[in-house]
């Protein structure tokens, strides 16, 4: 195995990978690291905003980012280890804006959209024709749910588990929000760099399947959220 200490990059986006009491915590960065640990990889792990650490996986050796959204235009910019979690995506309005009717991604255009810069949704809706008029760009994930209820946005991106455990965390319930419109499903994966070596990719994706079948993330998920209604 390549003794090189692999470098491991993050951003804040609760409940997935985020600090806590100077921490590091989260249901995606327990069960990475525990595959980090399992593999016997040594391994540094920074926390940065998501596109630098998009960008620094891109160009650099041995390095890798979580929790990354597995999609079509990404597939050939990295190597892939997981699942670690599923994903259904959709836009969300409160529930309290029944002025906001939405049926296709057309009608989209006609509210104020927030989401993350550089994210999986921002590259999903710019291939639809979207352009940054049509958006609040962010650079936290966590900040979207405050300017939604701020009403600073009509419609933010989401699927279950974040949202739920963000409301959560401020007094609120899922049952809150809305889905507006289903935009797709997927999974979220470790996105390594391409030019790590084939034997790191194997030996990760190899731990991760041990832990998974050994029900690490079902463990995870109960742990971390309540999924209220």
């Amino acid at each position: 195995m390549n003794a090189d200490v692999l470098k491991v990059h993050a951003d804040n986006w609760a409940p997935y990978n985020y600090v806590e009491n100077d921490r590091i915590v989260g249901i995606s960065t327990e069960l990475v690291e525990a595959t980090l640990m399992r593999a016997n990889i040594p391994y540094e792990l920074v926390v940065m905003p998501w596109k630098r650490g998009y960008r620094e996986t891109q160009t650099r050796k041995n390095s890798l980012l979580f929790t990354v959204n597995r999609t079509k235009r990404r597939e050939a910019l990295f190597k892939w280890v997981g699942p670690l979690f599923e994903s259904q995506v959709y836009l969300h309005r409160l529930k309290s804006r029944d002025d906001i009717t939405v049926t296709n991604l057309d009608d989209v255009k006609d509210y104020r959209v927030g989401i993350l810069r550089g994210g999986s949704v921002q590259g999903y809706l710019d291939a639809h024709g979207f352009s940054e008029e049509n958006y609040y760009l962010s650079s936290k994930a966590d900040l979207l749910l405050k300017i939604l209820f701020a009403d600073r946005v009509d419609l933010i991106p989401g699927d279950r588990l974040d949202l739920a455990y963000q409301l959560n965390q401020s007094g609120r319930h899922y049952s809150d929000l809305e889905k507006a419109l289903f935009l797709y499903g997927g999974s979220y994966y470790i996105a390594v760099n391409k030019d790590t070596s084939d034997e790191i990719v194997e030996q990760l994706q190899t731990a991760l399947n041990e832990l998974v079948s050994e029900g690490m993330q079902d463990q995870l998920i109960n742990k971390y959220l309540s999924l209220q209604e």
